[in-house]
């Protein structure tokens, strides 16, 4: 009998949930809020390779969301646009001249509507570094002529100094290695902070030493790096 009883009181448990379950209607999950993704509200542009381009990243974007009323205060200064697809789109600002707009848009997703308003400024790179040497040579011309304030030469076959000196009212941040290292086997990955003048051992390694530059002044923050590549 006991047996008996016990079956039937789980037996009424289980029809009730099942009933409860039923009654409840399904919750379903808001999507999280679209957000600005990208931190940068100030970059550098060098203007003698023309229009130079901010990117704006949005986080949370669903595919079918609508980005409308994009503008910026100053057409004269930069021009928003939007690029890719679905939820990779990104706004791109294109600034036309050194200066600083206010950019506002407004995202439609999920049946609301989110507005943005954001300042953005666009300043003229001016070379931080002094000298940029690796080894007896010295790269920082090169480094800073190239389009991306980057330069890459064929990696070196011996151990090398790296010396870098920065212009007058700048710091030395940092300066980063980073490598890969070949044999017949297997590739290994290098990443790590180096000193100022001290001795690299860059052979058989494709990688790059990145030094980034403070201004003392402003805080303003711009790096330059210099890639090898092993043959």
């Amino acid at each position: 009998m006991r047996k008996t009883k016990k079956g039937s009181i789980y037996g009424i448990v289980g029809i009730a949930l099942m009933i409860l379950f039923c009654i409840i209607p399904a919750v379903k999950c808001e999507a999280a809020e679209p957000v600005i993704g990208t931190e940068e509200r100030v970059s550098y542009g060098d203007f003698n390779y023309g229009i130079q381009d901010a990117y704006i990243r949005i986080k949370n974007l669903e595919p079918d969301a609508k980005i409308t009323n994009l503008k910026t205060d100053r057409t004269s200064i930069a021009r928003p646009k939007v690029e890719g697809t679905g939820k990779n789109r990104k706004i791109v600002l294109r600034f036309l001249k050194p200066g600083t707009v206010e950019l506002s848009f407004q995202i439609e997703q999920e049946g609301k509507v989110y507005y943005f308003t954001e300042s953005y400024a666009m300043k003229k790179q001016s070379n931080p570094c002094a000298s940029f040497k690796i080894g007896p040579k010295d790269y920082n011309k090169k480094i800073w002529r190239s389009n991306e304030i980057g330069y890459t030469i064929l990696s070196p076959k011996k151990k090398l100094k790296v010396s870098i000196t920065p212009k007058k009212g700048w710091k030395i941040e940092g300066i980063n290695l980073y490598a890969y290292k070949h044999n017949s086997n297997s590739k290994y990955y290098v990443s790590k902070k180096i000193r100022n003048r001290s001795t690299v051992n860059l052979k058989g390694k494709s990688g790059g030493i990145t030094a980034t530059f403070k201004n003392k002044k402003t805080g303003d923050m711009i790096y330059m790096s210099l890639g090898f590549i092993y043959l």
